[in-house]
């Protein structure tokens, strides 16, 4: 009735004489609300999910309520569409499960939502009469295809028929509820299909057998995984209801496959886990979240066995599922066939559980005070040793200190006692020491350190832990018998596990002060292999009477021993006592305090018996020393730093063998200083010393250069008679290299005031020295008159005889006492220096060499002028009395350099033949005349109390002297250089020295011009023309002359030549005209002027007579020819330039004619005659005197005109007046002095800048010039 469609009920009645007796029926009570479900059967993604609500009635009135759910639809595959058509069924089936059952009503077992679903014996349901029982949890129903010609099947069927009809009549009894079966109860437990050996579906050319394994295996499957997804629907709403009561039904009640473990119908539940897997159907019910159904892919499932670890994960949030053995074997089994590998379900591994765990962040604090817990949890994941590897963060390392760590993280497994060697710590690095014997062995293992960083207490680790208890100081103190740790219990443990430390961990191990060392207080220190400490037996030593020295000294000793397997390294921390290793640490105790070998022992402060022990140690054992020191340098370097051997000191004191003085037995001990580093020397410690290497002074000389002449320097002692003493036996020792000493101030002079050299002292027996030294230049008496030491002395220098060197040391003697009025008279150092002087001009030549006598021409030793006569006196070089012959001037050089440098005392002045021999001596340079010059120049000659003459008289002597000088080659630039220079007029070209126009620049003076130029360029004056060289170099000027004799020679002859012509026709025409007429008829020729008043008579026949313009004039018909008296007007013509025309032609002589006109040509500037002279040229040209323009041309010619507007003036004549021969003349001469023309011009054009008219006077006098002033 479950399955048939249009059943609604079902009854069974008794027929007994036709009284019908109702023995049981069974109804839909909810028919209404699902009948068109029922009727419904489709595929499976509309399948039909629905209850039926039974109940069940007996023939004594007993109601039993059930709920059903019910599942139907089916598939519609292509490939069984044929046989489909064929059998006219299609691939349909059902699914129903019991919900409740009770003999409660309907409405109260609906309200319960099932609570407990009961227990149900599963059937298949098809086209028979009776179902066959499958033992399934679940009844199916399905369209299986039947074979038509199987007679074991019928026979089979047949036999179905027959037990039913048995069974029929063996029905329960309804009325007893005790007997009441359930739906499918054994009822019908021995009626079932043909076995899985039937070709009902084992026949796999069958088709009605794939037919019917594709509905027992797809189609009833997916149905039933669809029905279970109700099932849990229904679950979550009991769920909403029930809440903290809540019991999950669907693994317990539903699961498919409960109790059968082989056949058809376990294949059956295993398809149907199958699809819950492989369609991710949530079925399985975790308590993550407060409960929830997962898929199987979701779930983490484990045994029911691991309740505690389940309910761990779901605390944690792990979606942790609880299943029994049987349960999982399913599930196992389903991955084992490998029909689907992509089934979700894979068995809780401890690899799966952690990585479930590293997404969860509070997994500590779960874990926290729960090791119990925590020990099951580790015993199941580290059952799986993939998991080592993914356990690296997991907090799940149970500690000591009841705490978790995180795997990974450094920590450490092992005992009780390991975990009490380190109580600062310990807790929080050790794994509980209460874990689980298994897990101790799986943390110990020798794999796992490898994957979770967790160690086992070896020497690596307790070097690990060291920090927490011992901090890695080079030493400290500590309490042996104390109970904190550091204490020797502890340091016995610790060693017991350190002593296998291997050559990796021995740089760690050496960081912690872990050697117990015999000193007071007590101390550990670092393991050292670089410092050993000493091993001293506690039972005594041979060297034991040295330990308390060495103790004082802070040596280590130690009397531990460490056992001859441990690392080769640890050994070498401690060493025997034995000498060599004494000395190397003494060496290391200096390194380790940062401290000098003299200051370890200046703070042992050891008394004079241990020192006195310590050497009698030394000295007994130097052979072996030295013989292990032979190839160690440092250790004899240290050998010898030892501070302690006694040195001559006003106080006892100790210095190493490298620091003090060894002197040989042959030389007396002496030092100006009481605290010397030179030793006390007894045989024993001569011996040692020499050995050990101690600087040995065998050399007198060296040991006066090295020890007693420093001494003398930097303390400045006062020489004593002991020194004396000390320093004659020395000399007497005649040490060849004792004249080495000469450069040192070890020698005391006679007046015991202070040391010298031997060369700054003198022999007594040298008269010249006697007159020049005080007695604090000369030897002791001791040594002067000790033949021995005085031959060395000489040897080392001393001043024995009167040379070159010498006679310098004499004269830098005066110079030094000069330089002291104080001390020496100067009356008496002036004897002292004539006499000297004297000496030099007596006893020439010395031979000095270039460099001597330049020495000595610097030394100031000679006295000086120092009372010149007035003026002289008033600007005199000042002197102090004493100059050098560098500086003094000879008397007859006075007058040029007086200002400059001081003059030779009279007395002391050299004589002619020694300058003949040293010309230079007394000559003043160009540079102190010119400085000199300057000077008088600027200031003596604007003062009145010198004579004008004077005055002249000096600057001439100045003039001659500069002018020798500028003769010589090397001297002319440097004089040049000093005196061109247009502001310095230092040139006195006039008579009186008091007018400033008197002076003059070199520059503005030219040689070769016969009158000033107005331009600034000045005539020389006479006085200053044999000054030639010098006035040249300081910039004056020289006009080039022309040659131009021949032509100078032809106007002298013209002239001699007219003179007499002219002379002898003037004579002949007169006498002729004379006698004709008086002198009065002859003027008959009169000559006016239209600018004065002028009228100048003249005879017509004298002028026609030497004028062939006045014959051709008186001659012809013109008016002036006419008249016996003539008139003549002369225009633009001045009176006295026609007037020297006249007589001219009268026969009187050029110069002759001109003195009535101009008296003397000097009266007149030249710019005035050159206008004269240009004024008559013109004349001669109007009137065609031809032989007087060449006299005209020749004095302008000779002139030598060179200013340019004077140049202008005559190039300008030369044109307009037909004069070819001046104009070409000056052509040539501009030429020749171009750079003189120029220079005027520049200066007119600057002068005339802001005048216009003048200006543009000047511009065309520069257009008429420049074309003779280009290169």
């Amino acid at each position: 009735m479950l399955f048939l469609r249009s059943i609604e009920s079902c009854s069974l009645y008794h027929m007994k004489d036709k009284d019908i007796q109702l023995k049981w029926q069974a109804k839909i009570k909810n028919i209404d609300s699902c009948r068109d479900s029922r009727r419904r059967v489709d595929n499976i993604d509309n399948a039909q999910i629905y209850q039926l609500d039974i109940e069940r009635v007996n023939d004594m009135q007993n109601n039993l309520s059930e709920i059903w759910a019910i599942c139907t639809g089916g598939h519609d595959r292509p490939e069984f569409k044929k046989f489909s058509e064929e059998k006219l069924i299609k691939p349909r089936g059902g699914v129903a499960i019991l919900l409740a059952k009770s003999y409660k009503s309907l409405d109260e077992l609906r309200a319960e939502s099932f609570p407990n679903p009961p227990e149900l014996t599963g059937k298949i349901y098809s086209h028979l009469s009776l179902p066959i029982i499958s033992n399934l949890r679940v009844h199916l129903d399905g369209n299986f295809s039947l074979p038509s010609s199987t007679s074991s099947f019928a026979k089979s069927y047949k036999s179905s028929n027959k037990l039913r009809a048995e069974s029929i009549s063996k029905l329960p009894d309804l009325t007893n509820k005790s007997s009441l079966p359930s739906f499918g109860s054994n009822l019908d437990r021995n009626i079932s299909l043909p076995s899985s050996t039937s070709p009902f579906l084992q026949d796999e050319y069958c088709d009605d057998a794939e037919w019917n394994r594709y509905i027992l295996f797809d189609v009833l499957p997916d149905l039933h995984v669809k029905l279970l997804e109700y099932i849990v629907e229904l679950e979550e709403i009991r769920y909403k209801n029930e809440s903290s009561d809540f019991i999950p039904h669907t693994t317990n009640n539903f699961w498919p496959n409960s109790f059968i473990t082989n056949g058809l119908y376990k294949k059956y539940g295993l398809k149907v886990i199958e699809k819950l897997g492989l369609k991710s159907q949530r079925f399985f019910w975790t308590g993550v979240n407060g409960g929830q159904f997962v898929s199987l892919r979701e779930a983490r499932i484990l045994e029911k066995e691991r309740t505690n670890i389940v309910d761990l994960l779901v605390d944690l949030g792990v979606k942790a599922v609880k299943l029994d053995n049987g349960k999982i074997r399913n599930l196992n089994d389903i991955v084992e066939s490998g029909d689907h590998p992509n089934f979700p379900y894979e068995p809780v591994t401890g690899e799966i559980v952690c990585e479930n765990l590293h997404d969860i962040p509070d997994i500590k604090d779960k874990l926290e005070d729960n090791h119990d817990l925590l020990f099951e949890l580790l015993n199941f994941i580290l059952q799986d040793k993939n998991s080592f590897d993914i356990l690296t963060g997991l907090p799940l390392v149970p500690l000591s200190n009841k705490s978790v760590g995180n795997f990974g993280e450094l920590y450490y497994i092992g005992r009780k006692e390991h975990l009490e060697l380190f109580p600062s710590i310990g807790p929080s690095k050790f794994v509980s020491i209460d874990i689980p014997e298994n897990l101790f062995n799986i943390f110990n293992d020798v794999n796992f350190p490898a994957f979770t960083n967790i160690k086992k207490i070896d020497a690596s680790a307790v070097l690990d832990l060291l920090m927490s208890e011992l901090r890695p100081l080079k030493e400290r103190t500590w309490d042996p018998n104390g109970n904190s740790i550091p204490n020797e219990d502890w340091l016995k443990k610790i060693w017991s596990i350190l002593d296998k430390i291997t050559e990796s961990e021995f740089a760690r191990f050496s960081k912690y002060p872990l050697l117990p060392i015999t000193i007071q207080p007590p101390k550990l220190i670092r393991p050292d292999m670089k410092n050993p400490l000493l091993y001293m037996p506690e039972d005594g030593h041979n060297l034991h009477n040295l330990c308390s020295i060495l103790m004082k000294l802070e040596v280590r000793f130690i009397n531990i021993k460490f056992p001859e397997n441990v690392h080769e390294n640890l050994k070498k921390c401690i060493v025997r006592c034995t000498p060599s290793n004494i000395i190397d640490s003494l060496e290391r105790t200096c390194s380790l305090q940062h401290k000098t070998m003299e200051q370890l022992f200046k703070a042992g402060e050891l008394s004079s018996s241990d020192y006195e022990k310590f050497r009698t140690f030394i000295k007994e054992e130097l052979v072996d020393l030295i013989n292990y020191g032979r190839h160690k340098k440092e250790f004899m370097k240290v050998l010898r730093s030892l501070p302690i051997w006694p040195i001559h000191s006003s106080e006892e004191k100790f210095i190493d063998a490298a620091a003090g003085k060894l002197l040989s037995n042959n030389l007396p001990f002496f030092s100006f200083d009481t605290n010397t580093n030179f030793y006390q020397r007894d045989r024993g410690s001569f011996e040692a010393l020499t050995k050990i290497g101690a600087s040995l002074i065998e050399d007198e000389s060296k040991y006066l250069q090295d020890y007693i002449i420093p001494q003398i320097n930097t303390k400045s002692p006062i020489p004593s008679k002991d020194y004396i003493t000390f320093l004659q036996n020395i000399l007497s020792l005649r040490n060849v290299g004792i004249e080495d000493l000469r450069q040192y101030q070890l020698i005391p002079n006679k007046s015991l005031t202070t040391f010298m050299r031997a060369d700054s002292l003198y022999d007594t027996e040298v008269l010249l020295f006697r007159n020049i030294f005080e007695d604090d230049k000369f030897l002791p008496s001791e040594l002067q008159n000790d033949s021995i030491c005085l031959k060395v002395l000489r040897k080392m220098g001393l001043n024995h005889q009167v040379d070159n060197d010498t006679y310098i040391k004499c004269a830098l003697e005066i110079e030094s006492q000069f330089q002291q009025p104080y001390k020496f008279p100067m009356y008496i150092v002036k004897l002292q220096a004539k006499y000297l002087i004297d000496y030099l001009y007596t006893y020439p030549p010395f031979s000095f060499t270039n460099e001597q006598w330049d020495q000595i021409m610097h030394i100031k030793f000679i006295p000086s002028e120092n009372c010149l006569q007035s003026p002289f006196q008033e600007e005199a070089k000042e002197t102090l009395g004493f100059e050098s012959f560098a500086v003094l001037c000879l008397q007859r050089y006075k007058e040029v350099c007086w200002t400059e440098k001081p003059l030779f005392e009279r007395s002391v002045e050299p004589d002619n033949s020694f300058c003949e021999c040293y010309p230079t001596i007394g000559k003043p340079s160009p540079e102190e005349i010119i400085k000199h010059w300057l000077f008088v120049v600027k200031e003596i000659k604007s003062r009145f109390t010198w004579k004008s003459t004077e005055i002249k008289r000096i600057m001439i002597k100045i003039y001659k002297i500069m002018n020798e000088f500028s003769q010589v080659e090397i001297l002319k630039d440097k004089i040049k250089f000093e005196i061109n220079d247009s502001n310095k007029k230092i040139f006195l070209n006039g008579d009186d020295p008091f007018d400033e126009n008197s002076w003059v620049a070199g520059k503005e003076l030219v040689f070769g011009i016969q009158e000033d130029i107005k331009e600034g360029m000045y005539k020389v004056n006479t006085y200053l023309i044999p000054f030639k060289s010098l006035l040249f170099l300081a910039g004056a000027y020289e006009i080039e002359e022309l040659e131009e004799l021949e032509k100078l020679g032809k106007f002298n002859n013209f002239e001699k030549d007219v003179k007499i012509d002219q002379k002898e026709m003037l004579v002949n025409n007169l006498l002729n005209r004379f006698i004709a007429q008086s002198d009065k008829e002859y003027h008959d020729v009169f000559f006016t002027f239209d600018r004065e008043e002028t009228r100048i008579g003249a005879n017509r026949y004298v002028l026609s007579a030497a004028s062939t313009y006045f014959k051709i004039m008186f001659s012809s018909g013109l008016n002036e020819s006419a008249e016996n008296k003539i008139e003549i007007l002369i225009k633009d013509i001045h009176s006295d330039t026609f007037w020297i025309l006249l007589r001219w032609l009268y026969g009187q002589t050029f110069e002759d004619a001109i003195k009535s006109i101009l008296c003397k040509p000097d009266d007149f500037k030249t710019d005035q005659y050159l206008s004269f002279l240009v004024n008559l040229l013109r004349v001669t040209d109007i009137y065609d005197v031809e032989s007087l323009k060449d006299k005209v041309v020749n004095i302008i010619v000779k002139g030598r005109y060179i200013g340019a507007c004077n140049l202008y003036k005559i190039i300008k004549c030369s044109e307009d007046y037909n004069a070819q021969q001046l104009g070409d003349y000056y052509e040539r001469y501009i030429k020749s002095n171009r750079e003189l023309v120029k220079e005027q011009l520049l200066k007119l054009h600057t002068n005339a800048a802001n005048d216009r008219e003048r200006s543009e006077e000047i511009s065309e006098i520069s257009n008429l010039l420049d074309p003779f002033l280009s290169d």
